[in-house]
């Protein structure tokens, strides 16, 4: 008798040790299984501001250059030109300083340039804040050309989205297994405790 009631102890401490064991790595590091659920993920998505700086048209004599005086533009801004003419013409973002060595013929380093016939456009996306001259270099006599500038800002908004993911999920499987021994030894405790009172008795 006295031997089957330490075997009983000792049984009643394992269970409760290995109950307050996996109770415990429930908390520190739970067991997790990957679920395919349905999340929403935001995403920042910009959206332009089209500001027209100037316009200008009319007739233009052989090879002439048309420019709209220097302007101010910020950094993270789009400074766009765009033309319409009969012939050909040839389009130029400068920055100030590259604009006159242009008209000193020193220099034709320009931001951007195109060449193109009748419709056309150029954008820079400017990295540095300054002055940026817009020009447009005619290849033909008197022909009617439109030629504007704008500026595009951007203000940015946070859009959501669903989208399908593999989400680790918590599943308590350390926590159910724990449980179980943990009442496995208080049934153990309570039947010493039973055993020693008989005895007693």
């Amino acid at each position: 008798m006295p031997f089957k009631t330490s075997m009983l102890k000792v049984i009643v401490i394992v269970l409760l040790l290995i109950g307050i064991l996996f109770v415990s790595l429930n908390f520190l590091a739970p067991s997790t299984v990957s679920i395919k659920k349905s999340v929403e993920v935001s995403e920042q998505v910009s959206i332009p501001h089209e500001t027209i700086l100037g316009s200008k048209s009319g007739e233009v004599r052989v090879y002439s250059d048309i420019y709209f005086p220097a302007i101010y533009i910020e950094a993270n801004q789009t400074f766009q030109i765009t033309w319409v003419s009969i012939y050909f013409a040839d389009a130029y973002i400068f920055t100030q300083q590259q604009f006159n060595n242009y008209q000193s013929n020193e220099s034709f380093d320009s931001e951007a340039f195109t060449s193109a016939k009748q419709d056309g456009s150029v954008a820079y996306d400017v990295k540095d804040s300054g002055y940026y001259v817009a020009d447009l270099n005619v290849g033909a006599d008197q022909y009617i050309v439109e030629f504007n500038e704008s500026v595009i800002s951007y203000t940015y908004q946070t859009h959501y989205v669903t989208q399908m993911q593999n989400v680790p999920q918590k599943d308590n499987l350390y926590l159910y297994v724990g449980i179980t021994f943990l009442v496995a030894g208080t049934i153990s405790l309570l039947a010493v405790i039973l055993r020693h009172r008989k005895t007693l008795i």
